[in-house]
């Protein structure tokens, strides 16, 4: 696969504006090519009658290689500036993260008296797995720019005849910040160390030994062994307990004997009577908490209890009736509060019950989402009408870039897009680099939200992204059929050309091999005979990728390659066994050479 297509398919969506432009520097390249072409001809012509010097061919050579180099040497630059501004952004936001994991991690194996039984434990562990997520999507990008700088330079220098490879990338390249990769690995061997010594902790075993010099070091310090607590905690830590399992398994008479025995002053209790038996007493101290302490645990289970499902409303209403619950209260590690929570399993009564207690339907947590976003993600619409009714936001966005409608149209939640189009929804991309959401419904296939965004929310199906790709581009890229029909038939172009190539959607079909999106095309009357920045048709992609099916169709419909036989393997970035290419090479060996004048109508 050549890389220009490679990294279209390695992109994160949201961070598609971040990535080095391999294209653009690519098409610098290519001019270099075509002006020495050009260059080649003027020399080889005979000087006009009457001039006896020369007529410096040579000078003008220079001058045009010199221009073309400084072009692509000060886009290259850019290029590279602009991703390690980006890493560099994302390193600080996880470096703070990962202090702050750890710190809280301090705190709470200072007061833990038995680590295993505590809900922080599980909470930290989310958390760092959430990080480790967040490093590896990190890594990745610099994986994936760290190869196209290479390979764009292999290009110059084959194309230019020079040897600048190798000294740019020791001078340039490899000594910016987000090719080092000492930071990341600091950070991935911390969180993973962190992360054993918590699994360690909750097992009873021995602290592991750190397994680098990194994680060894560390940014702080390894995990502290944790301090036994004083009695009160200890005990607050066994109400918690012995509180959320009841819940979470329906035993309400035992949730009624905690609250009414533990929780509840003596003379709120409805069963702290003399002579009255419980079977909760049985094998435990007889000992109530302390008011303070008794809000902080009954807050802590409610909101554990929130994205439960298996805990009905009576006992939560149990729970709220003791009027112990701070509805605000927040999770120390996520900083979710009830309403995400509930907004997670789509529990509107829970939704309800929070934002009447004062909780804001804005309320951000540690990702910088709102509930609403956790709505239109999971897809529960109804929970969407009720925070909308309440003013939530729909351009809030969260620290990945993401608005609730773009999540939804994602994860194709098609009610919870129709309900933000009711409320008038911007639908177009408010900043350059900012995801379109038809186009992400194209990329992903998701029709019924495709045609609700251009039918009802009036999109614009000629919106194209920062490579140039409309949304008929991306359809006939992915191979969605039906959409690919749609879109012919509300107005997308079929022989516009991207931004870097000038491929056509039939260049994109063709060359993934998406037969019934060609003949979709053809049959809307698309060029078949359209010239991308080569001077080749899109009967040659689908040749050299061996897509027989595709070329026989083309040929079908007068489909013609331009005469140029096929590129090395080196020259084409084609990664794959030699028989596709021999395949692709007795392909197009039937076909009719077509002249570049003839197919120049589009």
């Amino acid at each position: 696969m050549k890389f220009g297509k490679q990294i279209q398919f390695q992109q994160i969506p949201e961070w598609q504006s971040h990535y080095m432009s391999y294209k653009g520097l690519k098409k610098i390249i290519n001019s270099l090519t075509q002006e020495k072409a050009h260059v080649s001809v003027t020399i080889s012509a005979s000087p006009p009658p009457g001039l006896d010097g020369p007529l410096q061919p040579e000078d003008e050579n220079s001058t045009l290689r010199q221009s073309q180099k400084a072009a692509f040497f000060f886009k290259l630059e850019r290029e590279l500036e602009k991703v390690n501004s980006f890493y560099l952004q994302k390193e600080s936001e996880l470096k703070v993260r990962l202090r702050s994991l750890m710190d809280k991690e301090r705190v709470i194996l200072s007061r833990q008296g038995r680590p295993g039984t505590g809900s922080s434990i599980n909470s930290l562990k989310e958390a760092f797995r959430q990080f480790e997520h967040d490093l590896n999507k990190l890594q990745k990008f610099v994986e994936t720019n760290g190869t196209g700088f290479r390979k764009i330079l292999k290009k110059w220098d084959k194309r230019s005849k020079s040897t600048t490879k190798e000294l740019y990338l020791a001078r340039q390249v490899d000594l910016q910040p987000c090719f080092n990769q000492d930071a990341m690995v600091e950070l991935a061997d911390n969180a993973a160390h962190h992360l054993l010594g918590l699994d360690d902790i909750q097992q009873g075993r021995p602290l592991s030994t750190p397994s680098s010099p990194t994680a060894a070091k560390s940014m702080q310090s390894p995990p502290p062994a944790y301090t036994p607590s004083s009695p009160v905690q200890q005990q607050m830590e066994e109400v918690e307990a012995d509180l959320f399992s009841a819940l979470t398994t329906s035993q309400s008479s035992i949730v009624r004997e905690i609250i009414d025995r533990r929780l509840l002053a003596p003379s709120l209790s409805s069963t702290n009577m003399p002579g009255r038996e419980s079977p909760l007493s049985q094998g435990h101290a007889n000992y109530k908490l302390a008011p303070d302490h008794a809000r902080e645990v009954v807050s802590r289970v409610f909101l554990r209890c929130c994205s439960e499902l298996s805990v009905t409303d009576n006992d939560i209403q149990q729970m709220v009736q003791t009027g112990l619950v701070n509805f605000r209260f927040a999770d120390d590690i996520s900083d979710r509060t009830c309403l995400h929570e509930a907004a997670m399993v789509g529990r509107l009564c829970l939704l309800k019950l929070g934002v009447e207690h004062g909780v804001s339907p804005e309320c951000m947590d540690v990702y910088g989402r709102q509930p609403l976003h956790y709505v239109s993600m999971y897809g529960y619409a109804d929970c969407a009408s009720y925070l909308l009714s309440l003013g939530a936001s729909m351009t809030a966005t969260d620290h990945d870039g993401f608005r609730p409608l773009i999540y939804s149209v994602m994860n194709g939640r098609t009610e919870c897009v129709e309900i933000f189009l009711a409320n008038n929804v911007e639908i177009e991309a408010s900043r350059e680099g900012d995801p379109i959401p038809l186009s992400l419904a194209c990329h992903y296939g998701h029709e019924d939200i495709a045609m609700m965004l251009i039918e009802r929310g009036g999109a614009n199906v000629r919106a194209s992204n920062a490579d140039g790709l409309e949304p008929l581009h991306i359809t006939c890229r992915e191979g969605h059929t039906r959409l690919a029909k749609t879109l012919t038939t509300k107005g997308a172009r079929l022989d516009q050309e991207d931004k870097y190539m000038c491929w056509t959607p039939l260049f994109y079909a063709a060359s993934e091999g998406h037969v019934d999106c060609v003949k979709i095309l053809l049959e809307a009357g698309c060029n078949v005979n359209v010239l991308d920045e080569h001077g080749m048709t899109p009967i040659y992609y689908a040749a050299s990728e061996g897509h027989a099916d595709c070329v026989e169709l083309l040929v079908e419909a007068g489909g013609k390659v331009e005469g140029k036989a096929l590129e090395s393997p080196e020259d084409t970035e084609m990664e794959g066994p030699p028989s596709a290419l021999t395949a692709g090479s007795m392909l197009m060996a039937s076909l009719t050479p077509a002249q570049p004048h003839s197919v120049h109508d589009h």
